[in-house]
């Protein structure tokens, strides 16, 4: 397993982020770069490749709030390929509009549509698209931005 961390770290500096490495030795203990890749765990714990085990305070993002492999989490996801492995803007599916109906009751005023996204870039991108749509016909197309 060490070969495969010596390597995977190689691979990191030469082709992902090697100013990312350096971060990652400045926060871990003895400057090792920390956990390569994990082998098990627990809601809350992981254990590395070198059997190490860790608590895990990280949240991944949000998306490991309810912990790692959380079984009520993975039969749902379990359940729901089984239904429709595959999932398309294009197709009509009950739980999206289930969804959308629920999001209209729960919204202020008259907010009654939805449109969903699979990532933050595209939440904002369709924001800006709405916001130059609106505005555009009073005469206004500028922009701000910050960076």
């Amino acid at each position: 397993m060490k070969a495969l961390n010596r390597e995977v770290i190689d691979y990191f500096k030469e082709h992902v982020n090697p100013g990312f490495l350096e971060y990652r030795k400045s926060v871990t203990a003895g400057g090792d770069y920390g956990a390569v890749e994990w082998q098990a765990g627990s809601l809350n714990t992981l254990v590395d490749t070198q059997g190490q085990e860790f608590i895990d305070c990280l949240g991944g993002f949000g998306i490991f709030n309810v912990g790692h492999r959380n079984p009520v989490v993975v039969s749902a996801v379990q359940n729901q390929l089984a239904k429709q492995p595959l999932h398309s803007q294009e197709l009509l599916d009950p739980l999206r509009a289930m969804l959308a109906k629920t999001l209209a009751a729960l919204t202020p005023g008259k907010l009654k549509y939805s449109f969903f996204c699979n990532s933050g870039t595209e939440s904002v991108e369709a924001a800006l698209k709405l916001a130059k749509a609106y505005q555009s016909p009073r005469g206004k197309f500028t922009f701000i931005a910050t960076s």
